[in-house]
């Protein structure tokens, strides 16, 4: 039961109904009389008093209170008022009329650009807190809410904590909610802004998933399972991973690595569509009007149509905000229908049960009235019909877009056969300058060529793989793009026939026939094939024919005489399948067989071993604490079909595919043969059945066997900071775990997260030098032999930060504001900077650029005071602005930069 009463009175709010109940009190939406607005009303409740430490529960209430007034953050709750006297203790914050994440992740599914638009407003307001010393400890998608225009706003901070050590709970008592808990809180360890991001990463799971990450958890680290590999990209996942790390010190160290991470990603897979974002605009204003009682009117959203995110880029730091528009051309209120909800999804199937029915009621009453006699009905009266009026042709747009391949889409050609790239015809289109590449920068360019009309077909794509392509105005450079789209190229091979062989004659001692096993080699990715047996190389008499789901296709029966068969890929419609060579058959029956005087003794033939898993990769495993070549091993499963009428089975393993240097050759009684591989490398196996007598049939398609020893095993995160005293460079000591038999190893370092265009450097012992300027690098490691082959998979990923070594923070600018508006006479203007003084500095560096990026800087000047005035300095337009601290030989960051513009 609720507390207080809707439409009573608590000080200057008059409460209008109760939106949540928590731990400690409860949530009013209320109207605050004086200034006329909605609040959020957050109460002790009375119920809850007497469960808890009535001294403890108002001390955590007045905290969150205290915690909220020193933070000031678009993506966190306001506060507007406190009151703690003895009567009542309440919290009035801004009231959001919107939604929890909860709320809408229970609902709908959410696409990764949604996803990131969203997340990156929560690592926004969570690297707030962090600068003023709070770890919200608490971080969970019902203490996320997304307001109407999507804006988000971060709340519950009953549990923070500060990095001073002030704690709003008994220590050695694990607050927050489970399934958002970093592991050192569910084991009572003390808390870190690291705690914070273990529970981001949840979050952001749950996002693209739908899942909660705990349930994928194994001890304290997380495995994602078959569909998550391939619903969540490389790059995601590895930020997660990395976000929500088993140990603290294997995370983030801050916000800005994350945002660093997030910001490389995003560019990669670009904004969300306008549809996109209609849509989700669309789903948060049903689920926010779904919310509110019936007939109750419903708040005006914020005047933001359309979603709209801007990017500061260039600087050490990204920042997201929501730039409020009353309208933007090309995008649409609503361009897709609005997913239904899980909810509503259940209402219409209980409403089209009960109208089947209704319909089978009324289908009943009018069969019956249909068999009594009808009047005749009178001839209809003739009527004038006016020709409507031609729909006027739509109106071509004068942008021109990019449409086959679609983006992102899967191409199946043959192997002889190129792509046609088109894109819309656009009245007065000039010529375009058309260029395919084989990275998203366009560095790797293989098609740079002028074109006109609205297709063309390249004719340098010839082997599969993923590529980019565009169009450039000329003249216009890169600036003047069109977004780049990507395809997937694969090319359509035809199947390849195994059994039975060309020509084989399949004897019977029946006149009715025989029976013909079919098989052929599996393709990756197949799911049905379409077997034909014919009386004729043309296949013009079909015998017979079926689609099956396996790789073979068993006891088909034939009648005596000489058959062709073939094979092709059902992939489905708007493809053009491709059949295989055809091969002969003969079935040899008694109508087909030279009559013979003597009846000799039959001789049964063996049929050929048909292997399993043909091409496979084994590590081996290292047993006991000793690293030598005696302790490192793997047993390996080498299988086939058992063969009628075998007794046992020959078994070859060779190091060569042409079976001259043999490793083994021993005989097995079953249908396998477990071969104990003790060193890596790669060998060939094929096997043989044998009848009881001493016959030997024909050997097995061969087999290939890649051994591998383990990978190394690295560290997720190496950090190094340079010295004020050596600021261009850093040299440190990489290391990690010797690999059995090994002879070296191969390292992989550089810049990028897919290192491309990396390093390679061969090392002779398990470590490496880092010699790199301040900045996010990434390696990977993998053993090799005394000949330089690569013997083990690369192993994990691992993030390499050589950071400059900071005296002391940054400071924070304050004049002029923001988006402040600086009158200019003749371009030339008269600005006073001002900025936050840092202790034990002894001067200030001012720079002001016409970039974000500060790659112009037009003015710098140095301060000894938290102030600098700029006489008579030649501004134009948006002008950005930053300050670092100096002293005793060292510096501070720079500031996070502000702009202004002149007029």
């Amino acid at each position: 039961m609720q507390s207080l009463k809707n439409g009573s009175r608590l000080g200057d709010y008059a409460i209008i109904r109760l939106i949540a109940r928590g731990g400690m009190g409860e949530v009013y939406e209320a109207h605050e009389i004086k200034l006329d607005r909605r609040v959020a009303l957050k109460v002790v409740s009375q119920n809850n008093k007497g469960d808890h430490d009535d001294a403890d529960l108002i001390r955590r209430f007045m905290q969150e209170a205290r915690t909220l007034a020193k933070v000031n953050h678009p993506n966190i709750v306001t506060i507007h008022a406190i009151d703690n006297s003895s009567a009542s203790q309440y919290i009035a914050m801004e009231f959001v009329d919107g939604v929890s994440l909860k709320e809408f992740l229970d609902e709908y599914s959410m696409p990764t650009e949604i996803a990131l638009f969203l997340f990156e407003q929560i690592l926004s307001g969570i690297k707030r807190l962090h600068e003023h010393n709070i770890i919200h400890r608490d971080l969970k998608p019902s203490n996320i809410l997304i307001r109407a225009d999507g804006q988000i706003k971060i709340l519950d901070f009953g549990i923070a904590k500060s990095f001073d050590g002030h704690v709003n709970t008994n220590p050695g008592v694990a607050v927050g909610t489970p399934p958002y808990m970093a592991p050192e809180l569910r084991s009572f360890k003390p808390a870190s802004n690291r705690s914070d991001f273990w529970s981001l990463g949840a979050i952001f799971f749950e996002c693209l998933t739908g899942k909660l990450l705990v349930l994928f958890l194994e001890g304290n680290e997380f495995k994602f399972s078959k569909t998550d590999l391939k619903q969540i990209p490389e790059d995601m996942r590895a930020i997660i991973g990395s976000m929500s790390a088993p140990t603290p010190e294997d995370r983030y160290g801050n916000s800005n690595e994350i945002i660093d991470d997030i910001q490389r990603f995003r560019e990669s897979k670009g904004p969300p569509s306008p549809s996109m974002l209609a849509t989700f605009r669309d789903q948060l204003k049903h689920l926010t009007e779904s919310k509110r009682p019936k007939g109750e009117a419903i708040m005006p959203p914020p005047v933001v149509p359309v979603f709209d995110i801007e990017y500061s880029s260039g600087s050490e730091r990204m920042e997201s905000s929501i730039r409020k528009m009353v309208h933007t051309p090309g995008i649409p209120k609503a361009a897709t229908p609005i997913p239904e909800s899980r909810s509503s999804k259940r209402r219409r199937k209980a409403k089209q049960t009960y109208a089947g029915i209704t319909l089978a009621l009324a289908m009943l009453i009018g069969v019956y009235f249909s068999t009594k006699p009808k009047p005749v009905p009178a001839p209809p009266v003739a009527r004038t019909t006016s020709t409507p009026v031609e729909a006027a042709a739509p109106q071509r747009s004068g942008r021109v877009q990019l449409r086959e391949p679609a983006d992102r889409q899967l191409l199946w050609l043959e192997p002889a056969q190129n792509p046609t790239l088109a894109w819309s015809r656009v009245l007065n289109a000039s010529e375009y300058d058309l260029q395919i590449a084989l990275d998203p920068d366009f560095k790797k360019i293989i098609v740079n060529e002028p074109v006109n009309g609205n297709s063309f077909i390249p004719s340098k794509i010839m082997p599969e793989g993923v590529y980019y392509w565009r169009l450039t105005p000329p003249g216009n450079g890169r600036s003047g793009a069109l977004k780049a789209h990507n395809f997937t190229l694969a090319r359509l091979e035809p199947v390849v026939l195994v059994k039975p062989l060309a020509g084989q004659v399949i004897e019977t001692a029946s006149g009715a026939g025989s029976t013909a096993d079919f098989e052929w080699a599996c393709r990756a990715g197949a799911r049905l094939y379409n077997v034909q047996v014919a009386a004729d190389a043309d296949f013009r008499k079909i015998i017979t024919s079926k689609v099956v789901s396996e790789c073979r296709w068993n006891n088909v029966k034939l009648g005596g005489g000489q058959y062709h068969w073939r094979v092709r890929l059902e992939i489905g419609p708007g493809f053009r399948e491709i059949w295989s060579s055809a091969r002969g058959l003969t079935i040899a029956g008694p109508a087909t067989q030279p009559e013979k005087t003597e009846r000799p003794e039959r001789v049964v033939e063996l049929g050929v071993p048909q292997i399993k898993n043909s091409k496979q990769t084994q590590i081996l495993v290292v047993s006991g604490r000793q690293r030598t070549p005696a302790s490192v091993e793997k047993l390996i499963d080498l299988a086939w079909k058992p063969v009628k009428n075998a007794h046992h089975y020959l078994v070859q393993i060779s190091r060569t595919k042409d079976f001259n240097d043999l490793i083994i050759e021993e005989n097995s009684g079953k249908a396998v043969f477990k071969w104990k591989a003790t060193v890596p490398g790669q060998v060939y196996w094929r096997v043989r059945a044998s009848s009881q007598a001493g016959a030997t049939g024909r050997a097995s398609a061969v087999g290939q066997v890649t051994v591998l020893v383990p990978p190394p095993v690295l560290k997720t995160n190496f950090k190094f900071t340079v010295t004020p005293e050596n600021p261009d460079a850093a040299h440190f000591l990489v290391d990690w775990r010797p690999v059995p038999l090994a002879a070296g190893y191969l390292v992989q370092f550089g810049a990028r997260r897919d290192l491309a265009g990396a390093k390679e450097d061969a090392k002779a012992e398990p470590s490496f030098e880092v010699a790199a300027n301040p900045g996010y690098y990434y390696m990977r490691v993998a053993a090799v032999n005394a000949e330089g082959a690569t013997i083990s998979p690369f192993s994990n990923l691992a993030a390499v930060s050589v950071l400059q070594e900071v005296a002391f923070d940054p400071p924070r600018v304050q004049s002029p504001a923001m988006g402040a508006q600086a009158p200019s006479k003749n371009g030339r203007i008269s600005i006073e900077f001002s900025w936050s003084p840092v202790p034990a500095a002894e001067s200030y560096v001012l720079e002001v650029s016409n970039d974000a990026a500060f790659a112009d800087v037009v003015e710098r000047a140095n301060s000894g005071e938290p102030r600098s005035l700029l006489e008579q300095a030649e501004l134009r337009g948006r002008v950005y602005w930053r300050v670092k601290a100096l002293g005793g030989g060292k510096s501070s960051q720079w500031s996070e930069s502000s702009y202004f513009d002149v007029k």
